[in-house]
């Protein structure tokens, strides 16, 4: 007798969830992303931020990064630690 097992898929970005997210930190689970069975869906829905990392160029420009530094900041050290009102 074959032992057939039941598989899970848990996306983690090949699918239509991704798009419901913002590039960037996104601390809360947006509404429409809650029918979607994804990783970054349920960590959000465990109040667990996530980080889409989508448009990195843009994201780097915002936040003062170059894509490819010469130098490599010290930890804690970059731009995007910084905060900004």
């Amino acid at each position: 007798m074959l032992h057939q097992r039941r598989r899970r898929h848990v996306s983690v970005g090949r699918s239509l969830g991704k798009h419901l997210f913002k590039p960037g930190l996104n601390r809360r689970l947006p509404i429409r992303a809650k029918q979607v069975d994804g990783l970054m869906s349920r960590f959000a829905a465990e109040k667990i931020p996530v980080i889409h990392l989508v448009q990195i160029n843009d994201l780097a420009q915002q936040y003062g990064m170059e894509i490819a530094p010469k130098v490599i900041p010290e930890v804690g050290e970059a731009n995007v630690f910084e905060s900004r009102l």
